[in-house]
């Protein structure tokens, strides 16, 4: 399983937001605007599609150019 570069965007602005400016955002609100779905055209990678007008931010690519097929697999103890 993959996860598309938007995934770790939206995450991403999800922390300088509660860094920044004190929001309380966690993966519950995330859930309320996004849900997890696969990718249209791809069996095993994974997106954020938005629920309906809901948005969490704006302007972030939905493209991923520049893709590698090779993964990076982290692990721990």
């Amino acid at each position: 399983m993959q996860v598309h570069p938007n995934v770790f965007r939206v995450l991403a602005v999800a922390l300088y937001l509660n860094e920044t400016w004190g929001y309380g955002l966690g993966i519950c609100e995330v859930m309320y605007f996004y849900r997890f779905a696969r990718c249209p055209g791809s069996s095993q990678r994974y997106c954020f599609v938005m629920r309906g007008d809901k948005y969490l931010m704006q302007g972030i690519p939905d493209h991923d150019r520049g893709w590698k097929d090779e993964v990076a697999v982290i692990g721990g103890p």
